[in-house]
């Protein structure tokens, strides 16, 4: 008897509260309504624990330019930067590759139009601005004295003053064009061939390197 008590007693459906007098030991809700909806909110606890873990692995991604570990925030997943920095870097890069040529065209139209403007402010500027000179100047030939091709020159010119010091009187002191004495420097049409060299003014040396081939001269 009392066993068939404890069975007809009122109990509180855990989903929706509603009373019911249970059938079984077992049964804790009301319908299978009820039970169907108990059973798919822990389905879905459980695959957004599952989901969050395999997210986060996806989300922690590295920067393509500085290579620093983020964690993509965005609703997408489609961030490709760690900030926006980096993010203006690769669009100033892209820029620049499609309107490289346009640019080139335009500022040498401008400095042609305005070029004593552009040496005299430049001047003044230098001039004003003497120790950032002096720090860009230091860190840019750090720089350029890595480069294999300037190594190269530089070994050519060693072993061209340590003959020159020993054998002066096969390196004359007058320029081959103008015959000056002053200011006299060695030119170098070759640099495979460091004793292969002929004497020159600065003034026809700084013409050599900047355009002006030696046939004219000649």
């Amino acid at each position: 008897m009392n066993k068939q008590m404890e069975h007809k007693k009122e109990f509180n459906c855990k989903v929706c509260g509603i009373g019911f007098i249970k059938n079984s030991n077992v049964q804790t809700y009301c319908s299978k309504q009820c039970n169907s909806k108990q059973h798919n909110e822990k389905y879905k606890s459980r695959m957004k624990v599952l989901y969050d873990i395999k997210a986060k692995e996806k989300r922690n991604k590295k920067c393509k330019i500085c290579e620093i570990s983020y964690f993509d925030e965005s609703r997408l997943n489609k961030r490709l930067y760690c900030g926006l920095k980096c993010r203006n870097k690769e669009y100033s890069i892209r820029y620049k590759e499609k309107n490289n040529i346009y640019s080139n065209n335009y500022n040498k139209q401008y400095y042609e139009k305005n070029k004593e403007k552009i040496i005299e402010t430049t001047k003044i500027w230098k001039k004003n601005n003497s120790e950032k000179m002096k720090i860009w100047h230091t860190e840019n030939m750090r720089e350029y004295r890595k480069l294999e091709e300037v190594k190269f020159k530089d070994n050519a010119r060693r072993i061209l003053n340590t003959h020159k010091k020993k054998y002066p009187q096969f390196y004359p002191n007058k320029c081959c064009f103008c015959e000056e004495t002053k200011n006299i420097e060695f030119h170098h049409p070759n640099y495979h061939f460091p004793l292969s060299v002929y004497p020159v003014c600065r003034k026809h040396h700084n013409q050599i390197h900047h355009g002006s081939s030696v046939r004219e001269f000649t």
